[in-house]
């Protein structure tokens, strides 16, 4: 049984995700009425403001946010690897932030192995190297980006190294005359 004056758990988290979007950088209400399946979380310990957005509405968001919220600098795309999870294996994250304020916001989309996200460089030319840095890397591919290829390895290199089932040893290599031999 609860303590005298606790809330249970989930009302506690609901009203503090409240009492964060009252104070988040951006027109909540009008995001969410917009984009329904948005999902608002209240800033982590880097106090960044996270928005959970579907892989559909990715490209389109992000353009709200830039014309309609003022988030006029993309700071980085990045992704994360969740090579057990059932809903989609990797976290697509594009920051954003408002110059002059010092207003941030961290955007999140799930992306599944097979599927492809929409690119961010008809909006925002910083994502041209951030999205080959995630292709080259993850393997996750960009619809509409101008040179989706390899930025860090080479051409031919196989495989994407920061992937969870990537082999710690790197690549196996079968010929030893081959310039990834160890």
């Amino acid at each position: 049984m609860a303590e005298a004056g606790s809330e249970p758990r989930t009302e506690q988290a609901a009203a503090e995700v409240a009492a964060s979007a009252a104070n988040a950088p951006f027109d909540l209400a009008a995001l969410q009425a917009r984009f329904p399946d948005v999902a608002y979380e209240q800033p982590g310990a880097d106090g960044w403001p996270v928005l959970r957005v579907p892989l559909k509405d990715w490209r389109e968001l992000i353009a709200h946010l830039r014309d309609a919220e003022g988030f006029n600098i993309l700071l980085d795309v990045a992704a994360v690897d969740w090579l057990q999870r059932a809903e989609g294996r990797f976290d697509l994250l594009a920051h954003l932030r408002r110059l002059p304020t010092t207003a941030q916001i961290r955007c999140m989309t799930i992306v599944d192995g097979a599927q492809s996200a929409p690119s961010l460089t008809p909006l925002f030319e910083s994502a041209d190297w951030g999205e080959r840095e995630v292709y080259d890397l993850m393997g996750i591919r960009f619809d509409g980006h101008p040179d989706l290829r390899r930025i860090l390895l080479p051409d031919d290199w196989e495989g994407f190294p920061l992937r969870r089932d990537y082999p710690v040893e790197g690549p196996r290599v079968l010929d030893p005359a081959s310039k990834y031999a160890h």
